[in-house]
């Protein structure tokens, strides 16, 4: 057992899967990576951000693990040097920004100069480091058609704390009710995508039917970047590496696979490992059943797969029509 006071590690990142929220942590000045985990489902989201205050204001040790056994730790806020943002990205202060409609939890609609935008910010739960990720992986997607434009850093308080980026009139994947056939050139989107991104180096880590967008127009988007992988980013060869890990071909293909299952199933439930015989039409069972397997080469990309499906959805969707 490994104890650092938290003032001593960087939040590399995180994942959620299965009800466990699983962190890496970097010890500062060192090239060691720690593993650790806690139940998200104990405490709650409002105790998890009070404890982080209290963190923010206590000598509590944050205690992790080298190897992959799961503990349970208190949850910790890192304290993280100031993020400089990239010089291409203009800088706005939190204060010109007008509230336009409240979205979520770190998340509004706001207008500056006449123009709407979407503007994420840091909260109580929030790492500087996770932060810097998002903004770094939207600016290195920012040619993508599948991504909203980065178009401002915010700073708060003398701190660079927030993003602007373009604000589309659209509703998250879970909020619509698609037809069969919308269903069918909805999942080709989300294939076409992720190949998109993987081509353009980045590997998203949070792919989930409330992290995808379909405008008036059926366009697909997708947001929320601030768990994924962009190489040539980290600050060390050990933060990398953590990260190459986690972004091999089980890892990817089985969120895909996931996404695609939750979209075609009212009744997904994310305790389950594998939908039931009968739940999806053929060429989706085939998909999700493929992708969701522990027997697919760790090497596999979705880009490897993009062919096989984009005919056989093409095939599947003529036939629904």
């Amino acid at each position: 057992m490994s104890v650092h006071r938290y003032d001593d590690v960087v939040c590399i990142t995180s994942k959620y899967r299965r009800g466990v929220d699983q962190w890496w942590w970097k010890v500062k000045g060192t090239d060691d990576v720690l593993y650790a985990t806690f139940d998200t489902r104990n405490p709650d989201r409002l105790t998890r951000e009070r404890a982080v205050l209290a963190a923010d204001a206590s000598p509590t040790n944050a205690v992790a693990v080298r190897s992959e056994r799961i503990d349970q730790i208190p949850w910790v806020s890192p304290l993280e040097p100031p993020f400089t943002a990239p010089s291409d990205i203009p800088i706005v202060r939190r204060t010109d920004l007008s509230v336009v409609q409240k979205i979520k939890l770190g998340v509004d609609a706001v207008e500056y100069e006449g123009r709407k935008y979407v503007h994420k910010y840091m909260t109580a739960s929030s790492t500087r480091y996770s932060f810097e990720v998002e903004i770094q992986n939207y600016f290195g997607a920012s040619h993508s058609p599948f991504v909203p434009k980065l178009h401002y850093v915010v700073r708060h308080r003398e701190e660079n704390r927030g993003l602007l980026i373009e604000f589309i009139e659209s509703s998250a994947l879970d909020e619509l009710e698609l037809t069969v056939p919308e269903k069918y050139s909805t999942t080709k989107s989300i294939l076409e995508a992720v190949t998109d991104l993987e081509k353009r180096g980045y590997y998203p880590l949070d792919l989930k039917c409330s992290n995808l967008l379909l405008d008036e127009n059926r366009r697909l988007y997708v947001i929320d970047l601030g768990v994924g992988f962009t190489p040539g980013m980290y600050r060390s060869e050990a933060e990398e590496n953590i990260m190459r890990g986690k972004i091999n071909g089980r890892e990817v293909l089985y969120m895909l696979g996931r996404t695609v299952w939750q979209l075609w199933d009212d009744e997904f439930s994310p305790e389950l490992m594998v939908p039931a015989e009968g739940t999806l039409p053929p060429a989706i069972d085939e998909m999700v059943q493929e992708f969701c397997s522990n027997e697919i080469d760790a090497t596999w990309r979705v880009m490897d797969m993009w062919e096989k499906y984009r005919v056989i959805l093409e095939q599947a969707a003529e036939e629904a029509v």
